[in-house]
């Protein structure tokens, strides 16, 4: 994986759609979907088009909050999508691309 290659990326059955300033995920195949508020959209956003470290840090400034405390917040919200099936890791699919 390049280094501006995301690190994460929607799962190929989920589909994404905005609706008013939220959005909702949702996994055609297992019929799990998620609600995400108006900063989960933007983690979401940021880390399915950014590194990891990189959106973080573009996370921080917009938000104004603690890294340490943005790091923790991202990664329970991270575990929640992984564990849904509604995110992979974008070097998964890469390595994986017919299995992800």
């Amino acid at each position: 994986m390049n280094d501006s290659a995301a690190s994460f990326v929607m799962a190929p059955s989920v589909l994404s759609r905005e609706v008013d300033n939220e959005t909702v995920l949702l996994n055609l195949d297992t019929e799990q979907y998620y609600g995400l508020d108006s900063a989960g959209s933007c983690i979401v956003d940021r880390i399915t088009r950014q590194p990891f470290e990189q959106a973080l840090q573009a996370l921080a400034a917009e938000y104004e909050v603690d890294e340490a405390i943005l790091r923790r917040d991202v990664n329970a919200l991270l575990e929640k999508l992984l564990e849904a099936g509604l995110l992979h890791a974008a070097a998964v699919v890469a390595q994986h691309p017919g299995e992800a």
